[in-house]
């Protein structure tokens, strides 16, 4: 099991006292999965079995679907979730290319696998769970959204122009089990609705089509997205984080920045960020936390707060973001609310951790 966090950060910076860090850090998953479960496959049953087949075949043709349109989707669905679970903190995923299992084809769920079969499938496996895709299916509509009027630019004037304007709206649903293959129960069941609408401005309604992405590829991102979505609902994940810090001293009412060094000493603390040396920087902060001048305390505390939350100590960082808001901190209470939600999401996963 993998336990671990990486931080990158990567610094955007601002023509004024603020500046811009983003960093990884691990979000809980939406469920919390048993800590036994550590190996996971996951196997695609979406395909019809030979009693369904005339059923599925019938219903596509009455709904003018393109043939193998699920299944191309299925497969994208599957394909995210795997990938996202090689990057998994708590799983590990375990490959099948030999596992085929048979369903509905359709969007109903079918009955769940007999452990039975669970038990003869994975028994060249060292597996603690089978993750299934049950079910899945996808539907689309093109709408003619009317005209609407856009801005160009012409010999030096903007004007008005008219366009058609289309929309492919796509829908797709994928209904997943996961089987703890070691107590022999269904601990999730869990059935996705994900949409996607992709517009086009065209002279026509016909140009305006021609432009749209085609259905394959949109059923695609659709279902990818999808697989996307189950796995953060099943596994810890990680985020980016984007938080301001202050890099200088400007815009401080009555303080003049060349009347001492303080704002020297933010620059060369600022640097010591960009290059991860958060030590560096923080040594920097605390000898300014006590400012005369309470606006430039704020500022210090603020950052000590950034500073703590990057390396993981979340208390900590509340504790200086409080100081900071009693020396006068505005954005401060803003971020004491981000803080307190971290905290509250890192009960979650030390649990599932």
């Amino acid at each position: 099991m993998k336990r671990y966090i990486i931080l990158f950060f990567i610094f955007l910076v601002n023509s004024c006292s603020v500046s811009t860090i983003k960093f990884s850090a691990i979000e809980p998953a939406e469920i919390n999965i048993p800590d036994h479960i550590e190996k996971v496959m996951v196997v695609d049953r979406s395909e019809p079995s030979k009693s369904n087949q005339a059923e599925n075949i019938l219903d596509g043709l009455l709904s003018g679907e393109s043939i193998g349109l699920d299944s191309h989707g299925a497969e994208k669905c599957i394909k995210a979730l795997q990938y996202s679970l090689t990057d998994s903190p708590k799983f590990l995923l375990v490959s099948n290319d030999a596992i085929s299992l048979k369903g509905t084809g359709t969007a109903e769920f079918p009955e769940p696998v007999k452990w039975k079969k669970i038990t003869k499938i994975t028994k060249d496996y060292d597996v603690d769970a089978l993750i299934i895709l049950e079910a899945f299916d996808s539907s689309s509509l093109i709408r003619d959204l009317g005209i609407r009027q856009q801005k160009i630019k012409k010999d030096g004037k903007w004007i008005n122009i008219s366009k058609n304007v289309v929309s492919l709206d796509v829908e797709v649903q994928a209904a997943w089990r996961i089987y703890d293959i070691v107590n022999k129960q269904i601990i999730d069941e869990k059935r996705f609705f994900d949409q996607k609408s992709f517009e086009r401005t065209g002279n026509s309604f016909l140009l305006a089509k021609k432009k749209l992405p085609s259905l394959y590829s949109a059923v695609s991102d659709a279902a990818y997205f999808s697989g996307e979505q189950f796995y953060f609902r099943i596994s810890p994940h990680y985020i980016t984080i984007s938080r301001e810090y202050y890099k200088n001293l400007k815009n401080i009412k009555g303080y003049k920045i060349k009347s001492e060094n303080t704002n020297a000493l933010f620059l060369e603390a600022s640097k010591k960020v960009q290059k991860n040396d958060w030590e560096g920087a923080t040594e920097i902060w605390r000898k300014i936390v006590n400012h005369k001048n309470n606006q430039v305390s704020s500022r210090a505390c603020f950052n000590m707060a950034l500073a703590c939350e990057a390396n993981g100590k979340i208390n900590l960082a509340i504790d200086w973001i409080k100081k900071s808001i009693n020396f006068g901190s505005k954005k401060g209470a803003i971020y004491l609310i981000s803080l307190k939600e971290r905290r509250k999401a890192n009960k979650k996963l030390e649990e599932q951790l």
